[in-house]
């Protein structure tokens, strides 16, 4: 199964481009994480929120294909999810974690979208319990930084 990849900073039309892909018939893989929800986020249809012991443990369990730490939080794809999707919203850890042989089968898109833009798209949303605007905009700062393992950017936003 060939599998599509979205990837960008916060606020860049990640969750906009999957819905599109989503109502096209590809099959979202819902990621876990251990982030607070926002307020108009549901429970396994956004993410599978999990506590963070709750987390290692299926990462210490070998129950997690891909996993990584963003901004003090867990995100993760399981083992069952990578094999039975083919639509991800990942990170460039997580990118880093795909196995050649499963990298072939990808196609990653990254969004790479004006900041000032994706500023006000942050300030117009509030929907960031227990973080900032900078603090968000610092970290995909440094996500970002020399991130090319993609193989189409997006720079225009979607309406």
């Amino acid at each position: 199964m060939s599998k599509i990849i979205i990837c960008g900073p916060s606020a860049s039309g990640k969750d906009h481009f999957r819905k599109k892909l989503q109502g096209t018939g590809f099959i979202y893989a819902v990621p876990y994480t251990t982030r607070p929800k926002r307020e108009d986020e549901v429970e396994g249809h956004d993410y599978h929120f999990v506590e963070e012991a709750e987390f290692q443990n299926a990462v210490y369990k070998g129950h997690m294909y891909l996993f990584s730490e963003f901004n003090g939080w867990y995100y993760g794809i399981s083992n069952v999810q990578w094999k039975n999707s083919n639509l991800f919203v990942l990170s460039p850890n997580s990118i880093s974690q795909i196995e050649l042989t499963d990298r072939k089968e990808c196609a990653i898109f990254y969004l790479d979208i004006p900041v000032l833009l994706r500023r006000e798209r942050l300030l117009s949303r509030g929907d960031m319990p227990g973080d900032t605007i900078e603090r968000r905009l610092k970290a995909d700062e440094k996500d970002f930084k020399d991130f090319i393992d993609y193989d189409f950017r997006i720079t225009k936003p979607f309406l």
